[in-house]
């Protein structure tokens, strides 16, 4: 192989090389966060300092909602009755979730410096406080006069936010400027995932099929959920204004259920044996977090996550497995492998020489 050939292929195997780099996604330590005392723990939100809450089993049996921040896991109690779910947490600490305060029905709630306060409901009866922003809003739902409808709650005020046209709706995400996004009814049998901002909510349309629902909203107002395709199968999505994309599935099924401002999705996906899997959506491929665990860490091949629930901006995920619950820190880059940029300018100077010998050759054949 002559000279230019050589810097050719050296340039075509950086460029690879280069490409990897750029597309292939993180691998992960796990963390198991712990438990109540009883035997079960599932975690559902999570804040930029890694602090986690979700739900945990006491020795008692009896579930309550939790706070991991990072060492150990705190019982938050509930509003008096037996069981008690911390669905999101905020960058301050303070979490919103539901709470059964007489054993009848849930009460979403908001706990803050280890008081939880009831945020009410418009029929006196259900509510649940299913995300919460950098302000201390939050975004949920309540039961009302003729069915259920999407609120936020902020300072002891319930505000609905409306509907699409039909008796029942729910918030599930809420960004720091506000937007919400959830579902709301149609008709009677169809509903719709939609995006609040200013006072009004838009209906994002589907993939195809009868039924959407938004999950959760970035700081860019960008929306991860998920919902039927023309033949009817659940797919995740990001919905941009208000067009709405699938993110591909791991074989099957899938659901979007959180988005950073990068754009990096989390959720769950059947494989094409229809096993749930945790997967991460990096911008441009979905990927089954199991695949992405570190092969040094001591659980590895221990745990099979099946569902992925949050994901921060430095790239930590939250995971549950059957009964255990999981924080995912992001492997940093090892300092033996090149960066992108400097790969990106080998491959260039190589390039840039071959051409240039090319053109000394003079000849205008192939050197």
């Amino acid at each position: 192989m002559r000279f230019a050939q050589l810097l050719v292929a050296a340039a075509t195997t950086l460029a690879v090389s280069i490409s990897a780099a750029v597309a292939a996604p993180p691998t992960y330590t796990l963390t198991d966060i712990g438990q109540l005392g009883g035997n079960y723990t599932q975690s559902y939100g999570i804040n930029a300092s890694g602090w986690i809450t979700g739900v945990s089993y006491t020795a008692s049996n009896r579930p309550r909602a939790f706070l991991f921040d990072g060492v150990s896991m705190t019982n938050l109690g509930t509003l008096g009755g037996t069981s008690s779910t911390g669905w999101a947490i905020n960058n301050a600490g303070t979490i919103s979730g539901t709470s059964a305060p007489n054993g009848l029905y849930d009460r979403g709630f908001r706990y803050s410096s280890g008081v939880m306060t009831d945020i009410g409901s418009f029929s006196g009866t259900y509510s649940e406080g299913n995300a919460i922003n950098a302000s201390g809003t939050i975004a949920g739902w309540s039961s009302a006069a003729g069915g259920a409808v999407p609120v936020t709650w902020s300072g002891g005020t319930m505000t609905s936010l409306g509907s699409l046209g039909g008796s029942n709706g729910y918030a599930w995400g809420i960004n720091d400027a506000g937007q919400a996004t959830g579902n709301s009814y149609i008709n009677g049998s169809s509903h719709r995932a939609f995006r609040y901002t200013n006072g009004v909510m838009t209906s994002l349309g589907t993939l195809g099929g009868n039924n959407s629902e938004g999950r959760d909203i970035n700081n860019n107002g960008v929306v991860t959920g998920w919902s039927q395709d023309g033949s009817f199968n659940t797919r995740a999505f990001i919905a941009t204004g208000n067009t709405m994309v699938t993110i591909g599935t791991l074989g099957q099924a899938s659901r979007g259920l959180a988005i950073n401002d990068q754009g990096w999705v989390v959720g769950k996906s059947q494989n094409l044996s229809f096993q749930d899997r945790a997967f991460v959506y990096d911008g441009t491929a979905m990927f089954d977090l199991n695949t992405l665990i570190a092969t040094s860490d001591p659980l590895y091949g221990q745990v099979t996550l099946a569902w992925a629930t949050g994901i921060t901006e430095s790239g930590q995920i939250i995971a549950n497995s059957g009964t255990r619950a999981f924080l995912l820190t992001p492997v940093g880059a090892t300092t033996d492998t090149p960066e992108p940029a400097t790969l990106a300018l080998l491959a260039t100077g190589l390039l840039g020489l071959a051409a240039a010998r090319r053109r000394s050759a003079g000849t205008g054949q192939p050197a």
